[in-house]
């Protein structure tokens, strides 16, 4: 995957800002760019296939990220039943292992409100999922036959009373 930028530092300083934009028609390329990645297919055309579904769907909302005003990260958002999927979300190679994903998917926790977030994941993929919290709560055979995990994270909320009176 080409990157126009340089990969930029990690965000410990003050002088880093990490802002994240709904995307806006414009951005559809980078999107694709960013997200490329996380697809099965690995490919530019496979994320901007998805970016474009998404962005069709009434509800789904895709998201940049960006370091200090550079491009580094991506995610979608969709509503699914009574939940939130995230069916995509990508850091740049370069970057990663500095906590963005960790602050994206805090990000993504706090959108969701009081709905859980879903996300599928390849078993290479798994151990950043578990790492920020999210629990496995269902395996499947891909279309290629890999493991995919499905994995969930729900904020903890108050409890109702009923709930308070079983315990």
């Amino acid at each position: 995957m080409n990157h126009p930028e340089p990969a930029p530092p990690a965000p410990t300083g003050d002088d880093q800002q990490l802002d994240v934009r709904l995307m806006q028609p414009e951005d559809r390329t980078l999107a694709a760019m960013l997200l490329a990645d996380a697809t099965p297919e690995g490919t530019e055309a496979a994320a901007a296939a998805i970016v474009a579904h998404h962005e069709a769907n009434e509800g789904s909302a895709i998201f940049l990220v960006y370091l200090s005003g550079m491009p580094i990260a991506a995610f979608i958002l969709a509503p699914a039943q009574m939940s939130i999927e995230m069916p995509l979300i990508a850091v740049r190679s370069e970057i990663r292992r500095r906590g963005i994903g960790t602050i994206i998917v805090q990000d993504a926790v706090r959108r969701a409100g009081n709905r859980p977030v879903v996300a599928e994941t390849p078993e290479s993929v798994l151990p950043f999922f578990t790492h920020v919290g999210f629990k496995k709560f269902g395996r499947r055979s891909g279309p290629d036959g890999a493991v995919r995990w499905r994995v969930g994270w729900h904020t903890p909320g108050m409890r109702t009373q009923t709930e308070q009176a079983g315990t």
